[in-house]
């Protein structure tokens, strides 16, 4: 059977062998004009989606992906409307029952994502991950109300996972593991300027969503390595972000499956730890005593940021404003040194955090590439004022602060904005070996994610 994808509706054709020969599916083609497709076309919108990391292409028609739906998740078994795999489930019933007309939003948790997105959601992530990764990260996986920086949104997320709840008070009050309060970003655009906020280690995509919601002319690209999360993500930004938000701004928001790397990684696979329970600690260093029953070791496909930046916006060199939010559990180490003075200068804000003091010593980088690391990212003052590795530069100029404010006015040092932060420095420094480790042997092992 030939399957012809023409303007999202599907013609069937075949022959006794099961094939079309060019001559064939011509003459059929042209018959089926002739005769308006009384008989060949098969009124049913069908699903193309093309994953550029992979480049696969499916097609399917709405009811095909409805069915598909429903057998893995066996949603004849009674499941919970607050459950992803009950959304999945009563979004295929509906498309199967020809009920698609009717407002998703009807599971009353302001979960406003069409049709035509869940569909488009299940595609990817059966792409990206095997029936029984998927179906773990659907088993547990539940839809709650939540406030965001006063926005009303429905967020997906593990039960137990202490992850969001961390990161939802962090945003909301401004401070905490990044020590930047979004709402003071520089990204409120005027005369058509044009902004870009990367988002490395975006885990549930909750800073994306904050930024989304925010600033709404600003481009987002947001990159996640662990695939179940990725797939809550692309749940928690394309539910809430209406796409009339992204159109009529002109803007584009790109969730991408990828570990951030460098260029030698690129195109590589490496293994990292899922963490159900902890959602922000997908990371290739986990302490063996930390390890818990659910955890997944997972395999990963490494990029670099400048690969991945090129193929989702490649006609945009640069943007008028460019903010990096790195919080990728120790990826810093191998994107930051791999960057040109250039292009890590782009970045007229940077924040987050960096992992030295909590990476164990049988799986820390090269004191080398940790300097290279720190001192450009300790430029910036939302690492300057709580990362203690900053303290090593304490002398330095702080040269991109929060205000963006480059002109008539004095710039701090290191020590000036970290306060009594850096007092401990020296013992600190010697307890977390960092100028002890002589070589990346240790770091750049890939066979496991756990120390």
């Amino acid at each position: 059977m030939v399957q012809i994808h023409i303007k999202r509706q599907t013609l069937f054709l075949s022959d006794k062998k099961e094939r079309c020969s060019p001559k064939a599916l011509l003459g059929a083609l042209l018959f089926g004009l002739i005769l308006e497709f009384r008989f060949f076309w098969k009124q049913e919108e069908s699903y193309t989606e093309i994953d550029p990391v992979s480049q696969s292409v499916y097609s399917l028609p709405r009811h095909d992906v409805a069915h598909e739906i429903l057998s893995v998740l066996k949603c004849e078994e009674k499941k919970k409307k607050n459950t992803l795999s009950g959304a999945f489930c009563y979004t295929a019933k509906k498309v199967v029952d020809n009920k698609i007309d009717y407002p998703i939003d009807t599971l009353k948790l302001n979960l406003k994502c069409d049709v035509e997105t869940i569909l488009q959601i299940w595609l990817l992530a059966r792409e990206k991950m095997s029936l029984d990764i998927m179906n773990l990260a659907l088993s547990d996986a539940i839809i709650t109300s939540r406030k965001l920086l006063g926005f009303d949104v429905s967020l997906v997320a593990p039960t137990n996972d202490i992850g969001i709840g961390t990161v939802l008070d962090e945003i909301n009050k401004g401070n905490g593991i990044a020590e930047y309060d979004i709402r003071k970003l520089p990204l409120l655009l005027k005369d058509g300027k044009s902004a870009m906020f990367t988002d490395l280690g975006s885990n549930l995509g909750l800073v994306s969503l904050a930024v989304a919601l925010l600033y709404p002319n600003v481009n987002i690209l947001s990159i996640e390595a662990a695939a179940p999360t990725w797939m809550y993500q692309q749940w928690n930004l394309k539910c809430n972000v209406q796409e009339t938000q992204i159109t009529e701004k002109n803007r584009a928001i790109h969730v991408v499956h990828a570990g951030a790397g460098s260029t030698d990684m690129n195109g590589k696979d490496t293994v990292m730890m899922w963490r159900p329970h902890a959602t922000t600690s997908t990371r290739s260093w986990t302490i063996r005593s930390e390890h818990f029953d659910e955890d997944l070791e997972l395999k990963i496909p490494m990029r670099t940021v400048r690969s991945i930046r090129k193929e989702y916006f490649p006609k945009t060199e640069s943007f008028d404003v460019e903010v990096m939010k790195i919080d990728c559990e120790g990826c810093e180490y191998n994107v930051i040194p791999d960057m040109s003075d250039k292009e890590f200068d782009a970045f007229d804000i940077a924040v987050g955090e960096v992992h030295w003091g909590y990476i164990p010593k049988v799986k820390k980088p090269s004191s080398k590439r940790g300097k290279m690391t720190h001192k450009k990212l300790c430029r910036h003052e939302s690492f300057a004022r709580q990362a203690m590795e900053c303290c090593a530069f304490g002398d330095m100029i702080v040269d991109h602060d929060l205000g963006m404010q480059k002109n008539n006015k004095t710039y701090k040092t290191v020590r000036e904005l970290s306060g009594k932060l850096c007092d401990s420095f020296e013992k600190w420094a010697k307890d977390k070996n960092l100028i002890d480790i002589p070589d990346d042997s240790n770091w750049l092992d890939r066979k496991s994610s756990m120390a």
